[in-house]
Parts: C-alpha cells; structure tokens; sequence
C-alpha cells in the first residue's frame, strides 16, 4: 500500500472525532468597516507604529526581488521566496545587515525539486526549508543552503502553515463541503482535525474578504467570510473578530460575468491580525485606505485614506523618511514585518535596480 492510501486511511478516525463544528462559543468583536468606509483620518502613525528597524536586503545576481513572500523568522535570520516565470527562488538574509546568506532555485520534476504549487517555510523544529509541492504531492526538505536532504509523500491538504513545533493544514477545495482543518506534528504525522463552520465557496459566490492563513507562533489566525478565527495548537477554532460590511458587502452573482462587472461596487479587503489590533486595508471608489482597530473593543484607533498615486500602504517613519509598508509576517516577539515595495524604494534612493524593503515595527494601540 503507498504512503498516500495509506495517510487517508489514517484520517478517517480524525473527521469521524470530528463529526459536529469545532468551534468555541466567545463574545465576538465586531469591527465596522461600513460606517468607517473612507472615513477621515484619524491618529497619529508615529504613535500606532513603533518602529524598531528597517532591513534592505542585498541585490546580487540571484537575489534581485520584486515582491518577496516571507517564510518566517528563525533568530536574526529572515527566510524570503520569490516567485518568476522562470521558477521559484527560496532566499536566506541577515535580518540585521540584509546580507544574504544563501540562495537557490530547484525548480523541476526531478528528484529533489519542487514545481510550483508551494507552500514554503522554515521549519518550526529546526533551521531546515520545508517545502510542499502539492501539485507533486510531496514535501521536500532542504538545509539553508539548498542542499536536499528528504522527501515524503504528502497529499492530504491543500497547503500547510507552521503551527507551534507541528502544522495546520485544510482540507482540499470541494464546493458545499465544509472547510476541515488538521493539525500535524512536525514530520507531518496527522494529530486531529477541526471542522470549520465555513463551507468552500465559488467565486460568483461573492467573498468580501482575501482568505489567509497567518502563522503565530503557536497560533494560526484564519480569516474568512468576514470573520478572523484562531487555530491554536490544541484545542477548538475560535471566533474572535466579525467585520461589518454593510451595504458594501460582495452578493452571490448569478455569473461571473456579473461579478466582474459589478465587484467594483463593493468592498474587497485585507486584514491582518496582532495580539491586541487588526490591520485593515482596502481600495475603493479609487482611492486606498489603512485602518487599525483594537480587538479588544473594535473600536478605530488609526485611519489613513490616499489616492494611489500618492501613496500605497501603512506610513511608517523612518529617520524622518515616510516609507508605506503591508503587514506581512509575526516575529517571535509580536512585532510587525511590513514590506515596502520595490518601487517606492527606488523612488526614495534614486536606484532603480533595488529590492523592496522591509520594516520592523510593533502596533501600539
């Protein structure tokens, strides 16, 4: 039997345990996006973002980026992949210096290459690159300068995201089924699983919300369908956040030509959660804006609203110089990464060929 058959069968016990939601009853916050909507600006950013460093990763060859996913934090040590039609460049940095420490590209379909359906991370047990080609439907392992050194077999979800010392994972798009997720240990051996009260949707169907998995630490923060949830590392899904779109909140289309014609309408945005605020950003009616919000009240502490030619993203000070940064990942210590894009780097230093900074800040509300 291979390892595959052999993995689902080993599942069945976990969604029969898990038959009815597994989800805690708490009093959710709820934040307006409606009544805030372009509304006018409101706090100072210098007093909401604590700034604490500002890392400008080195250009070479084989490092030049234009908009870098992050993978993690291991110490001082920054873990960055970035994406081309060519393939997929994972990329180590001094989080201090922003000298790079390694970098490779095993893009292919030989052994000990990945494709391009990935989920990519620094392993939470160790320094290791974990990598999970789910087209391939196997996670491969690799040291921080790219040498390979396993692989297994793996096609139980549809991505992975660390959580604590193991992983969370869901369950692969079905439409009308509901989202299940599982919790693994570190070498993907399947601990239990959670079914969600969210059931897969189609596009026409009308989400208002970019779905995301954020990893915490031993912590997932789950937003979907207007509401952010917590995946802990034991325990039940919690809801702790519903977000209040009003009138602006996307219907179900009768056909994706309607959704393309009438999304504009409404209201799609971004959020991203800290321990005590959620970040929220949109665009709409052309112009952009950055909302922070307390989770313990959902009250709005912080609103900026531009047009795009001015600007794109959180302001966030610098020695006098205003940069604009999206929230992107945790650090160990519950500080914000914020990437600044390559563009506005170029802009500000008069180089055009430079990679997209990154900006190290904590939220205080």
């Amino acid at each position: 039997m291979n390892a595959s058959k052999t993995f689902l069968i080993a599942l069945i016990p976990a969604i029969l345990a898990a038959c009815s939601t597994n989800t805690a009853v708490n009093e959710i916050v709820t934040v307006d996006l409606a009544i805030n909507l372009l509304c006018t600006d409101t706090g100072s950013a210098e007093e909401i973002f604590q700034v604490k460093s500002m890392l400008h990763p080195a250009v070479t060859d084989s490092t030049m980026m234009s908009f870098p996913e992050f993978c993690g934090t291991d110490g001082d040590r920054l873990y960055l992949m970035q994406r081309s039609m060519s393939g997929t460049r994972l990329m180590l940095f001094d989080s201090r210096s922003g000298k790079c420490l390694s970098s490779f590209d095993h893009t292919g379909n030989g052994p000990g290459e990945y494709g391009d359906m990935l989920s990519v991370y620094c392993n939470p047990e160790s320094d290791l690159w974990t990598v999970y080609d789910s087209r391939a439907q196997k996670i491969l392992y690799y040291t921080t300068t790219g040498e390979f050194i396993d692989a297994i077999d793996f096609s139980a979800t549809s991505s992975i995201t660390p959580l604590g010392k193991g992983w969370v994972g869901e369950n692969k798009r079905k439409d009308d089924a509901y989202k299940v997720f599982y919790r693994f240990g570190n070498r993907m051996e399947l601990i239990d699983s959670i079914v969600s009260p969210v059931k897969w949707h189609i596009t026409r169907e009308g989400v208002s919300s970019v779905t995301s998995l954020q990893p915490a630490g031993n912590t997932v923060y789950w937003h979907e369908n207007d509401t952010l949830y917590t995946i802990p590392s034991k325990g039940n899904l919690s809801a702790q956040v519903a977000f209040n779109l009003g009138q602006y909140k996307m219907p179900k289309f009768e056909s994706y030509e309607t959704e393309r014609a009438e999304r504009g309408k409404y209201l799609t945005y971004f959020a991203f959660a800290t321990d005590d605020a959620v970040l929220v950003y949109y665009m709409h009616d052309d112009r952009c804006t950055g909302q922070v919000y307390s989770k313990a009240d959902g009250s709005l502490r912080y609103s900026i609203t531009t047009t795009m030619e001015e600007s794109v993203g959180f302001p966030l000070v610098v020695d006098g110089t205003t940069y604009h940064g999206f929230p992107s990942e945790l650090t160990d210590d519950g500080s914000v990464l914020f990437l600044v894009m390559a563009d506005e780097m170029a802009a500000i230093t008069g180089d055009d060929e430079t990679n997209p900074a990154i900006i190290r800040a904590s939220v205080s509300l």
